[in-house]
């Protein structure tokens, strides 16, 4: 499983304001996003991986970690 590092707004990766680049937009859109184990919102320095059970989702690395680790998580 790998996972991405949601980038600060105005750093090399994402611009400050919003923009027309596509990544940016991706990014921008990540950082509205909710994260799907803990429903908190992800924020920029968050590592993130995407769920394989829901379509598009994502979730913080560490949940993701927790619910794998969890008893009775399916391998």
């Amino acid at each position: 499983m790998a996972y991405s590092i949601i980038p600060e707004p105005g750093g090399p990766f994402l611009c400050a304001e919003p923009c027309r680049h596509r990544d940016c937009a991706a990014w921008r859109r990540r950082l509205e996003a909710l994260c799907r184990l803990c429903n908190k919102q992800m924020r920029p320095g968050d590592t993130f991986c995407s769920d394989a059970q829901e379509d598009g989702a994502i979730v913080h690395w560490v949940c993701a970690l927790e619910a794998a680790e969890a008893p009775g998580a399916r391998s």
